[in-house]
């Protein structure tokens, strides 16, 4: 069952434009970079790191969800910043360019909460639970479950 739901997760979500890679500390992984928007000649980059680990023996789908992002840009001074935003509900619409096999870019936009959404639906359609963890322990451990 757990191939299945990982299989089914990983297509969800690489159909939302993501790139899905199997982890080292978990079964799946998500490291993406959004362009948020330009202004004055800069730029708002949005850093988008998600850990999946589905723990067979207690039929549950953890996550653990990271958000950053850096500002940089020149108006009357320069501002460099950086901040970091965690937890369950992350509604931000952002986009970013994505290459086809023709080589044609093209230009996904996303708001980062459906893809918890996508997540939890998979795992309740299957049987499994969902929930959000704040410590990579529960996924080190559901990865060899």
């Amino acid at each position: 069952m757990k191939p299945r739901l990982l299989t089914d997760i990983k297509n969800q979500l690489l159909q939302l434009g993501l790139e899905v890679e199997p982890s080292e500390e978990a079964d799946l992984e998500i490291h993406q970079t959004f362009m948020n928007k330009t202004f004055f000649g800069g730029n708002h980059h949005i850093y988008y790191d998600l850990l999946i680990g589905i723990n067979s023996k207690d039929e549950k789908v953890y996550v653990i969800e990271k958000v950053s992002s850096k500002k940089s840009g020149i108006s009357a001074s320069v501002e460099v910043s950086s901040s970091i935003q965690s937890g369950r509900n992350v509604y931000r619409k952002v986009k970013t360019k994505a290459y086809g096999l023709d080589g044609i870019a093209y230009e996904l936009k996303l708001n980062l909460g459906d893809i918890l959404k996508t997540i939890k639906k998979i795992a309740k359609s299957q049987g499994y639970g969902f929930k959000f963890v704040l410590r990579k322990d529960k996924l080190v451990e559901a990865k060899y479950t």
